[in-house]
């Protein structure tokens, strides 16, 4: 599939910089390709989950998904260009109200962490170095003052576990791609200007603070939800056996539209 819909050729001669990053297996590292390095081979690399598919092996070395190491890495961003804005795509949800109890919903809450956990040690390193550069204790010259952007819709995909990134029916990519492109003109819409001029992702708030806690002033009692609420919360959210009924009552409403 990827030989008909890639053209490596492209990507060589292309005049804007690529990263693809995987993880090796040898090393622990992230692996990133670019130039003349990328291939089929290095984009199967950086899509490699180990419990699903073996290693891919370029030059005798072994990689696994790049998610592991650097989800995206940001660094060659950093260090192989000039610019200081960088607009990252969130997919994966960094917190989640509920509790996971099902075995399950545990195992697709420990990939999210784990998948989200070289990402926030990158942040947590980009908001420490813009703050020193910013106080004047670092070359401005040498170091970056970053500004970060972000799109994202944490309500669009919160009825969507990790294990739907299994799910590679037609139907269910088209509603993803409508999804991101809401989302990125909403993104659009807000922050244009604010491109080349100011930062618009909140560091400390989506990636450095701890959860916050609301509490009441006085006598008055704790303003968190309570565990009824999340119960209410939850019951409003579509089952998977909801969400697998819309899907193919979708589906046939396509095929009779083809027929018709």
């Amino acid at each position: 599939m990827l030989k008909r819909h890639v053209d490596v050729q492209a990507l060589h001669a292309c005049s804007l910089n690529l990263f693809v990053t995987a993880t090796s297996v040898e090393t622990g590292q992230a692996k990133v390709f670019t130039g003349k390095e990328l291939s089929i081979e290095a984009l199967l690399a950086s899509a490699c989950l180990p419990f699903i598919f073996q290693a891919v092996e370029i030059d005798g070395h072994a990689y696994w998904d790049g998610g592991y190491t650097g989800n995206p890495a940001i660094y060659p961003l950093i260090y192989q260009s000039e610019v200081l804005d960088i607009l990252l795509v969130k997919i994966n949800p960094l917190s989640r109200p509920s509790k996971p109890t099902r075995s399950v919903e545990i195992i697709d809450r420990l990939s999210e962490i784990t998948f989200n956990a070289s990402l926030i040690s990158e942040m947590r390193a980009i908001a420490f170095v813009s703050r020193l550069v910013r106080e004047g204790k670092l070359d401005p010259g040498r170091y970056k003052d970053l500004r970060l952007h972000m799109v994202a819709d944490d309500d669009g995909l919160a009825p969507f576990n990790a294990s739907s990134k299994f799910n590679t029916d037609r139907a269910f990519l088209d509603e993803l791609f409508a999804l991101g492109r809401a989302a990125a003109h909403k993104w659009l819409k807000q922050h244009r200007d604010a491109v080349g001029v100011r930062q618009t992702l909140d560091l400390e708030r989506v990636f450095l603070g701890p959860p916050r806690r609301v509490r009441a002033v006085g006598a008055e009692a704790d303003a968190r939800p309570s565990a009824a609420t999340h119960a209410k919360a939850d019951a409003k959210r579509p089952t998977l056996w909801q969400r697998s009924s819309a899907w193919l009552a979708r589906r046939r409403d396509q095929r009779r539209d083809r027929r018709g």
